[in-house]
């Protein structure tokens, strides 16, 4: 039985029959014998509409352009939109999930820095998002490799207390005033 709203055959339609009953499994029971007849086609999923009932979300461009002009939620779908690819691609740059979350944050925090100046892309946002998880992610490693670790603190620290006038200037003021505050004997 065809509805006037799908345009598919029956056999195609991923809506029920009225006229069939529920199968035994969405009632809970099983059945004793088996079905009868050919084995029914896999659903297909149905085309969108021609006629524009269902409404495309907006394309990156238009949030690119909106997010220009200063629109918050414009950048947000552009997050939700491309998180998941960036944070793939970071994990696989560095060591671990937190520094991966960290390179994310980074790039779209400068994304829309630069978004706000009038730079960035204009289209294609998920490949310039790629390209600068990757640019950071390496700017991080580039940072880790020119520090040194060791435990020769020795070398870098001699070991002389450093005197600042300035805080040596307050504590004599904040004695002598505690001093005067004393009462006499």
């Amino acid at each position: 039985m065809e509805s006037p709203r799908d345009p598919l055959p029956a056999y195609l339609s991923a809506e029920p029959d009225s006229a069939d009953p529920p199968p035994a499994e969405a009632t809970g029971q099983q059945s004793a014998q088996p079905a009868a007849g050919p084995e029914p086609a896999p659903a297909v999923p149905r085309p969108r509409d021609p006629g524009g009932s269902t409404e495309l979300p907006p394309s990156d461009a238009d949030l690119i352009a909106a997010s220009r002009a200063g629109d918050a939620a414009a950048y947000d779908s552009l997050y939700r939109r491309h998180v998941a690819a960036a944070h793939g691609l970071a994990r696989q740059l560095v060591r671990n999930r937190a520094e991966a979350d960290d390179v994310v944050a980074e790039t779209f925090a400068k994304i829309l820095d630069l978004l706000y100046r009038g730079g960035g892309p204009d289209d294609a946002f998920r490949p310039y998002l790629l390209t600068a998880v990757r640019r950071a992610a390496y700017d991080r490693h580039r940072a880790e490799r020119r520090q040194l670790v060791t435990d020769e603190m020795e070398a870098f620290d001699r070991g002389v207390p450093f005197a600042d006038p300035a805080v040596a200037d307050l504590e004599r003021t904040m004695i002598a005033r505690a001093f005067a505050s004393l009462p006499e004997r």
